[in-house]
């Protein structure tokens, strides 16, 4: 189907998508509705990660990550049992942030995630976008 579908079971996901999707798609998809946005939070502590992010994605400013995106309940954050981190090929980039992070553990499906990457004072920082059902 092409699209990324996590689903929150076990704290895995079913499905990564592994194709880049091209230009037009991204246009299509970010223009279109998406329900859910956030900045990534805790991105001060993540900056290694979000810099080889940054580098992956073109290393320039706005460019858009469609694939290797997976987000990852951790019932045993010790500062929130309900944190939901990003992360990208396997490297934690940050979190949903915690006003928002309950809202999203209810869903049942998330696709069509998007990462916007930037950098904004003297920091790598990245927006999160998706659908869900």
């Amino acid at each position: 189907m092409g699209f990324l579908d996590l689903i929150f079971s076990n704290n895995t996901l079913n499905k990564v998508e592994t194709k880049r999707k091209t230009d037009e798609e991204i246009s299509n998809i970010y223009n279109n509705n998406l329900n859910f946005s956030d900045r990534i939070t805790g991105y001060q502590y993540h900056q290694d990660n979000l810099k080889y992010l940054y580098i992956e994605a073109g290393n320039k400013d706005n460019q858009y990550v469609t694939t290797n995106i997976v987000l990852k309940h951790e019932k045993t954050n010790k500062y929130d049992k309900n944190a939901i981190g990003v992360y990208y090929k396997n490297k934690l980039i940050g979190y949903i942030s915690k006003y928002k992070n309950k809202e999203v553990l209810k869903y049942k499906v998330i696709y069509n995630v998007i990462l916007r990457t930037y950098f904004y004072k003297d920091n790598y920082r990245a927006e999160i976008y998706f659908n869900y059902k």
